[in-house]
């Protein structure tokens, strides 16, 4: 398997994420997740989680980290962190996990009752 990352691209693309994902929260980290079909990731920093090197710190955490945990995290959808405060790896790691894991189970109990319909015959 590849390390690259197909990374979410644009802000069209993020705002999409935002406005139509499921979306859970934790003490550093927001997410959202689109059920669309090909795995993406995205991360976005504003300016009150702390000074540039801070927030590229972050970043290049969270990438390693979805790098090399990659199956702890939806697959076939896109997923989009939002930093609320800039801290270490430790207290990040479990977060981006577990809300991962959370948005996943909120996607599956909506996609469940729809193919429970496509299965059955009906419309």
């Amino acid at each position: 398997m590849s390390d690259r990352i197909n990374r979410l691209k644009g802000r069209k693309i993020f705002k999409e994420v935002r406005e139509k994902g499921f979306r859970a929260q934790g003490s550093f980290l927001r997410v959202f997740f689109l059920d669309s079909g090909d795995a993406r990731f995205g991360i976005t920093t504003p300016r009150y989680g702390g000074n540039a090197v801070q927030r590229n710190r972050v970043k290049r955490i969270m990438r390693e980290i979805y790098r090399s945990k990659r199956h702890f995290f939806p697959e076939g959808g896109a997923i989009m962190f939002v930093i609320r405060k800039c801290t270490e790896r430790v207290e990040i790691e479990p977060e981006m996990i577990r809300l991962s894991q959370t948005v996943q189970t909120k996607a599956r109990k909506i996609r469940k009752p729809v193919n429970q319909i496509t299965q059955n015959g009906l419309p």
